[in-house]
């Protein structure tokens, strides 16, 4: 936790589809080194806010700020690239790799907006080509070391389309780390894995942070989002309707009458 300005911070978001509030003034913050997970029922929100975040959907108001270095910059307007580059990377329910290349490449590719290389260099193999392109395997190989035996060197060269759900969720995660990210947003992680599984995704979220990264998480996996978060935070058609310690919320009447659709008797 700090007492400087949030990481993220949002102020008023709203993004509304012709009549439809999909995000209704919504003010939400992550501070540095947290691990905080949204949820809420189906519809509520939550995939639009993460695209509103990340840039793939103008919000039709408020403000999106991200404070990195001391500098503080508005995300709103700026292109997921240009957002990716200043430090917020996010991963997505389709698992969005390159299935069309290997493990390795798919990382490499991640990692290229940091690479220094110039393309005559790249076409000539200077040695400062050689050099840098050493140093990213290496960090791959360091990334990869977070979720143990999944990325072994003998499958580098695996295409990604070979990888089963939960190995893309991992592998898309793994690329978030590769373009050197501050915060990641983390799109429904626990998706389609078994309980064990869902265990391991848990260890490497925690490490993932512990290692200095900050982490929004969407997940419907109550089990994954208690035993993860700092904090939860609770949408309910398009307003944050509870914020909070994980004990706190899922005691709140508020919380689970927008899952149950009754009145929660607190007796």
């Amino acid at each position: 936790m700090t007492d400087h300005a949030p990481l993220l911070e949002v102020r008023g978001l709203t993004r509304a589809f012709g009549g439809l509030t999909a995000v209704d003034h919504v003010d939400f913050h992550v501070n540095d080194g947290e691990i905080v997970s949204l949820i809420g029922p189906n519809g509520s929100g939550k995939t639009t806010f993460f695209h509103c975040i990340s840039g793939f959907h103008r919000p039709s108001s408020g403000d999106i700020l991200l404070t990195i270095g001391g500098q503080t910059r508005s995300l709103v307007g700026m292109k997921p690239h240009e957002i990716r580059q200043l430090g917020l990377a996010r991963t997505f329910q389709t698992r969005e790799i390159f299935s069309g290349m290997s493990i390795m490449d798919s990382m490499l590719a991640a990692m290229h907006p940091r690479l220094q290389s110039s393309l005559l260099g790249a076409i000539l193999h200077t040695r400062s080509v050689l050099a840098e392109e050493k140093a990213a395997r290496e960090r791959v190989a360091e990334i990869f070391a977070m979720f143990p035996g999944r990325f072994t060197p003998d499958r580098w060269a695996r295409p990604t389309a070979s990888l089963s759900y939960a190995n893309r969720c991992r592998l898309e995660i793994a690329m978030c780390l590769a373009s050197e990210p501050k915060i990641i947003l983390v799109d429904e992680p626990a998706a389609g894995m078994n309980p064990h599984e869902r265990v391991e995704i848990m260890a490497t979220l925690r490490d993932i942070r512990d290692r200095g990264y900050t982490l929004v998480v969407v997940e419907h996996n109550m089990r994954v989002v208690t035993g993860i978060s700092d904090r939860i935070v609770v949408f309910d058609r398009g307003r944050k309707i509870a914020d909070g310690r994980p004990d706190a919320v899922i005691n709140d009447p508020k919380v689970a009458e927008a899952y149950l659709g009754v009145e929660y008797d607190v007796a």
